[in-house]
């Protein structure tokens, strides 16, 4: 079986950010996760396929392990 692989998907209108950021698995097509609220207002996102890593402004960080959602 193929390796899954996220993907960050969001939506703008006019540089602002409309919608919740939405999380992929590119293998299956399918959304695994939405991030809305004050967490898709992140500074610096980094997912590499199983862990998604968000840093904001305020010095707090978002880590998901996506490991378990998605089949390996």
């Amino acid at each position: 079986m193929a390796t899954p692989r996220l993907d960050l998907i969001h939506s703008t209108t006019e540089g602002t950010t409309t919608h919740p950021f939405r999380v992929k698995d590119t293998v299956t097509g399918k959304e695994i996760f939405q991030i809305s609220g004050r967490y898709k207002k992140f500074t610096q996102m980094e997912c590499d396929g199983q862990y998604l890593v968000a840093g904001y402004e305020s010095g707090e960080l978002l880590i998901l392990d996506f490991g378990q959602v998605i089949p390996q």
